[in-house]
């Protein structure tokens, strides 16, 4: 193994080359850049040569195009072969969108499959509004309102910050075609839950209700026969 004395302000003891005979790596230590910022890194043996690897935060779940893991940045979420000189991907997610932070759990959910609803999200007028994140293009992340298609016309579901509502209307005064609250019962409707119900009319796994009184009630979630409202949907009881 060959080294020098001392890397990037560190000094290579007994101690850390036991460390990297015994484990290949040794313990996170804090090195010095060139301009004499430090940062926090570990040694590491490759063909018989120690080099530096800089600690960072990776995601649980890896990039959906090349499978490469995606790091916790300053300024985002970005699939480690998009980064550097010479990148291969194009997939990351801005950490801020429309004047938003994007939580790591924001971005694992979509990446799961499973998009959890965005609130506080706000637009160059000042509008507040819900969404999802989305893929462009590009394989940047964005945001849309659009979550699933309208059980009454076949038009868009757009979600806001109280209800999931048909974008058609009947007039520009006049009320939705469909606008289901976001919260039922105590309960906060997930998307998974609503496209079950826009799609089957009943979800399939039963949530915890809060009843007026206080009183916790086990129910599926169901549209009414008009389409119109999320109500529950008790299921019957057996008597042995």
């Amino acid at each position: 193994m060959t080294y020098n004395k001392f890397i990037r302000g560190v000094k290579v003891t007994e101690d850390l080359l036991r460390e990297l005979s015994d484990d290949g790596r040794t313990h996170v230590l804090h090195l010095k850049d060139h301009q004499g910022k430090q940062y926090l890194a570990h040694f590491e043996t490759r063909q018989g040569d120690i080099i530096v690897v800089p600690e960072a935060k990776f995601l649980e779940h890896r990039c959906p195009h090349c499978g490469g893991r995606i790091r916790i940045t300053s300024k985002g979420y970005w699939c480690e072969h998009a980064m550097g000189k010479h990148p291969s991907c194009k997939f990351h997610c801005n950490g801020i969108l429309s004047h938003r932070f994007i939580m790591p759990a924001e971005v694992e959910a979509w990446l799961s499959g499973h998009p959890t609803i965005l609130d506080g999200c706000y637009n160059s007028l000042g509008k507040i509004f819900s969404a999802i994140l989305t893929e462009d293009k590009q394989h940047g992340m964005s945001l849309t309102s659009v979550i699933g298609r309208c059980p009454l016309c076949g038009g868009q579901v757009m979600v806001s910050p109280v209800a999931f509502n048909c974008c058609q209307r009947d007039g520009e005064l006049e009320p939705y075609h469909l606008s289901l609250w976001r919260h039922v019962k105590g309960h906060a409707v997930t998307l998974d839950e609503l496209n079950e119900l826009l799609a089957d009319g009943i979800t399939s796994h039963e949530v915890i209700l809060n009843d007026e009184n206080g009183t916790l009630s086990k129910a599926f979630l169901r549209l009414s026969d008009d389409k119109k409202r999320i109500i529950p949907a008790y299921a019957p009881v057996t008597v042995n």
